[in-house]
């Protein structure tokens, strides 16, 4: 089910190009992408994670809707992940590769429309990841098992929400920053006490065109 609602996903957000004569469909990231603050959130837990840097980069369409609101989905890549400090000396650096998508609803503000808010939900499929643990400069690498078993480590679908800001410079080149906040435990145990759950902050470059 949750496979058939992503290619529906994909499906209804490339149609845009066909069905809209006005929409505008562009670039989401930067030199090598934009940066992307991640981090994992486990509930009582006995550490703080620590956040890491990523990269997000993708694709994303301007649809125009009636007075000054648009609707902007996009196709992502994002690369989340932490690092925290466990028991006996061990370092553990989480890194897991993401495909996203964004259905955000955006506001612009004034007559040209320069600057801009907006809000959705967000879709996440994880394709790969790993643990790396660090010890006295010794490394041994984990790679992380998706699924809904208790022999996974992780879940592989996330389901949240993103709120945005930023500012069109001229018709085409834009910078935004945004917030994504992920529902979904992401323990395959789903124990109340371990609740793990995904956020990150992400500053990005693009550009938007004509089609």
């Amino acid at each position: 089910m949750k496979k058939a609602i992503y290619i529906l996903a994909f499906i209804f957000v490339s149609q845009f190009s066909v069905f809209a004569q006005k929409t505008k469909v562009g670039y989401s990231g930067g030199l090598g992408g934009g940066i992307a603050i991640t981090n994992f959130k486990t509930e009582n837990a006995t550490t703080d994670a620590q956040s890491n840097t990523g990269l997000t980069m993708g694709i994303v369409w301007d649809v125009p809707l009636k007075s000054n609101f648009s609707f902007q989905p996009s196709i992502n890549y994002i690369r989340k992940g932490n690092h925290e400090d466990l028991y006996s000396g061990y370092e553990s650096r989480l890194t897991i590769n993401y495909f996203e998508t964004q259905f955000n609803f955006v506001y612009h503000v004034g007559e040209n429309g320069n600057l801009f808010f907006g809000a959705g939900p967000s879709a996440v499929l994880a394709l790969n990841g790993k643990e790396t643990l660090t010890k006295a400069g010794k490394e041994e690498v984990i790679i992380i098992k998706f699924g809904g078993h208790s022999t996974d480590d992780m879940q592989r679908y996330d389901f949240g929400a993103t709120g945005l800001a930023g500012y069109k410079f001229g018709k085409a080149m834009f910078l935004s920053v945004c917030y994504n906040k992920g529902f979904t435990n992401l323990n395959p145990l789903h124990g109340e006490n371990d609740k793990v759950t995904s956020n990150y902050f992400a500053v990005k470059a693009g550009f938007l065109i004509n089609q």
